[in-house]
């Protein structure tokens, strides 16, 4: 009840699909309440440690008015040489793996602690809601 009154108080803004509004956090790299026909957002594929490109695209419309939203890969078979070779370079265990290294798992648990407080932030929240 309280989230709901929270998402009702904020309003909508002119010109905006969803009640949320606000600065966006530091490390977003699109901004949510700008797509739009006028504004479309681009995907990308990240590969290998690497922001990339494909031949070609699809174009993604908004499911309110049928104008592009977001424009994402479409990466073709052919294209996928660089995904593969990632995968084989990934190995078969002890990645995440508890009893292989507990530092590493208890590292992970405070990365999911940080997300936590992150995600209290009004600002993240409106990103993610």
């Amino acid at each position: 009840m309280l989230a709901l009154r929270s998402l009702a108080s904020r309003g909508a803004a002119a010109g905006r699909r969803t009640f949320q509004q606000g600065p966006l956090p530091a490390w977003a790299s699109v901004d949510p309440w700008a797509m739009s026909g006028a504004s479309p957002q681009k995907g990308a594929n990240f590969v290998d440690g690497e922001w990339t490109t494909s031949a070609s695209t699809k174009t993604i419309p908004d499911p309110l008015n049928g104008e592009p939203m977001l424009i994402v890969p479409d990466t073709s078979s052919g294209e996928l040489g660089p995904f593969v070779a990632s995968m084989k370079k990934t190995p078969k265990s002890g990645l995440h793996n508890p009893l292989k290294d507990p530092g590493a798992y208890f590292a992970l648990g405070e990365v999911n602690a940080l997300v936590g407080a992150e995600l209290r932030k009004p600002e993240v929240e409106n990103f993610f809601a």
